[in-house]
């Protein structure tokens, strides 16, 4: 399951990489708004149970790491894009999170943003 995840991710990447840098053409030599934008993903299987011990190692062997409330995972920047622009780190965060629910990874993912 973990291997099958992990090329879930690495699809997902791909796909969050190219959304960001078609936006990202879009902007030409504009730059709009700086702003960060993850992925959060929220466990299924909760507590000490075999199932979310799994789920938690899994997010964690991909780059998930426990957002600051300690109950869901983040990845900042799935699309690893080296910009400030909002728009284009958005679109590589809904990107990634289209193509894992498209693969059907399993996880609760949404998206989250914010200006800088």
């Amino acid at each position: 399951m973990a291997t099958v995840i992990q090329n879930y991710h690495e699809t997902s990447v791909l796909a969050a990489s190219n959304a960001a840098m078609t936006e990202d053409a879009k902007w030409g030599d504009r730059f709009g708004m700086c702003g960060f934008a993850w992925v959060t993903a929220h466990p299924v299987n909760k507590g000490n149970t075999t199932l979310g011990k799994e789920e938690r190692r899994i997010l964690e062997s991909i780059g998930f790491s426990k957002d600051y409330t300690g109950k869901t995972y983040q990845i900042w920047n799935p699309s690893n894009h080296p910009t400030q622009n909002i728009d284009v780190k958005e679109a590589g965060a809904s990107a990634y999170v289209s193509k894992m629910n498209e693969l059907g990874s399993g996880f609760r993912l949404t998206t989250g943003s914010r200006l800088d």
